[in-house]
């Protein structure tokens, strides 16, 4: 590395430094370049180098004669990384949380840039990417879909300083939760269908799911005793996620005119089944209004459907507001909940704030 590259790299980091640091704050007035000339015993195409890149990564801006100023919000203050471990479309809760953040980066703010594609994946150019701006100080925090499997050891999990916030039913050691309550949307959809007197409740889930939306593990038998509601064993089904087609079998079979004794109503536990199921139950020659059908969903999506169903779920907008206040929460030094719950929504509900855990 040549004298003149070597210190266009240190004073450009040591003004980055200066910024995140806030002794440079938002809004604040560089030194002269007169002033940075003399104080780093350099040049002064030197500093117009480490001006271009301290303003090509958002951290300035240029006045003209007035001077070059802090940006009223750097990128570490106000650029946020949504982090998905593969394409965001494997999954209809990832195609949820996605669209609504490609919807907010066509607003003012805030500023969310989007990664995917990363787990065990060293040769990821979204990797690389993520890896950059984070040792760049380009990001704000993470926000984590998942757990990213194969990064221990890089700067995705390990950089300090770095906010990060996962979406996900328990939390790891120093990263916090953002949770969309399944047992919220379990208790809502009983409520409402012991409201409309239903009395024997089917469930339809996806297999294979370690456990995060395990109907078992939810509370369900107990929030249909609590009910005076029967939910048999028999009547509770899961279908494979590699192959939602089985939930037309499942449906049909639960529904079918030949059973003697049939549900009067179904939960769809994942909105990958509510489109294959519902042409089940059409297929067993079910009525609409003969039984309820609510679904899980992930807003803004809505499946297209072959029977009349009731959406029951969780905006993204929620979930990724929360996630956004736990990383402003963590950068500004504050105590943030190792957990917080999205509470469910019907499809004509507004969208609910987020409630922070209990313990």
């Amino acid at each position: 590395m040549n004298l003149f590259a070597f210190k266009h790299i240190r004073v450009e980091t040591d003004l980055r430094r200066r910024i995140i640091s806030g002794s440079l704050a938002p809004g604040a007035q560089l030194p002269t370049l007169d002033a940075l000339q003399a104080e780093f015993n350099t040049t002064r195409p030197t500093l117009v180098r480490v001006m271009r890149g301290l303003k090509r990564d958002g951290f300035v801006r240029a006045a003209g004669r007035n001077g070059t100023f802090v940006t009223a919000r750097p990128p570490h203050l106000s650029r946020y990384a949504l982090v998905f471990p593969s394409d965001p479309a494997n999954s209809r809760f990832w195609e949820a949380i996605n669209a609504e953040a490609l919807r907010t980066q066509r607003s003012t703010e805030p500023n969310l840039s989007i990664f995917s594609g990363i787990d065990g994946h060293a040769d990821s150019e979204d990797l690389r990417r993520l890896i950059e701006d984070i040792k760049a100080h380009r990001v704000a925090g993470l926000i984590l879909t998942t757990w990213p499997q194969g990064l221990t050891g890089t700067p995705v999990l390990d950089a300090p300083d770095m906010p990060r916030v996962m979406i996900a039913s328990n939390f790891s050691p120093g990263i916090p939760a953002v949770y969309p309550d399944f047992q919220s949307f379990i208790d809502r959809a009983m409520d409402l269908l012991l409201s409309r007197g239903r009395r024997a409740v089917a469930t339809l889930a996806l297999g294979n799911q370690g456990g995060r939306h395990s109907l078992p593990n939810v509370g369900l038998a107990p929030a249909a005793v609590k009910r005076g509601m029967r939910c048999e064993p028999h009547w509770q089904q899961a279908t494979s996620w590699t192959d939602t087609s089985w939930a037309f079998n499942t449906a049909h079979l639960l529904f079918h005119p030949n059973q003697k004794d049939r549900p009067d109503s179904l939960i769809v536990a994942d909105e990958h089944l509510i489109e294959p199921a519902s042409a089940g139950l059409a297929a067993a020659g079910v009525r609409p209004g003969e039984i309820d059908v609510i679904s899980h969903i992930t807003y803004p999506d809505r499946p297209t459907t072959h029977f009349p169903v009731t959406f029951l779920g969780f905006h993204a907008k929620s979930i990724l507001d929360a996630c956004l206040r736990s990383i402003d929460t963590q950068r500004a030094g504050k105590p943030v909940s190792d957990m917080t719950r999205i509470p469910s929504a019907f499809e004509n509900e507004p969208n609910p704030s987020s409630a922070p855990a209990n313990g």
